[in-house]
Order: structure tokens, then sequence, then C-alpha cells
């Protein structure tokens, strides 16, 4: 396990601190040593994968249907 501070976890995964801080509320694996948030950069890939990627691959199918019916319509 390697920990990670906020500012390094925002950094490379194009985030606010801000956001991982509400994510952390939102019940993200972290670790707090004092005030200080530190995070497992797998723990945090898994956990961000069930709460937000399956949501956006969920819609990639709503967005495939809604642009294979404006080609349709575009073709008639």
């Amino acid at each position: 396990m390697k920990l990670k501070n906020l500012k390094a976890v925002a950094e490379e995964q194009s985030l606010s601190i801000h956001t991982l801080r509400k994510f952390a509320r939102m019940g993200m694996p972290h670790y707090r040593v004092g005030r200080k948030i530190f995070i497992d950069q797998e723990q945090f890939e898994t956990w961000f994968a069930v709460h937000f990627r399956e949501d956006a691959d969920a819609n990639d199918t709503d967005l495939t249907h809604i642009i294979d019916e404006a080609v349709a319509a575009v073709i008639k």
C-alpha cells in the first residue's frame, strides 16, 4: 500500500482537492493523520470506478441510441 496526500492524487487524477475532500465525506477509503488525509491509489481507483465510471458506462448506451436516431433521421 502506497499512500499519497490529497495534492498528489488531485494532480494525478485531474481533480481538485475540494472534490477529493467531498469524496472522503461520501465514503471514499482514506486515512487521516491529524488533519491530513492520505489515499491509497488502488483503493481510490476501485472506489471511483464503482461510484462514477459505471454510471458513465451506462449512459454510453443512451448516447449511442440518441446518435443512431439522429443519423437515421438525417439519412432519410
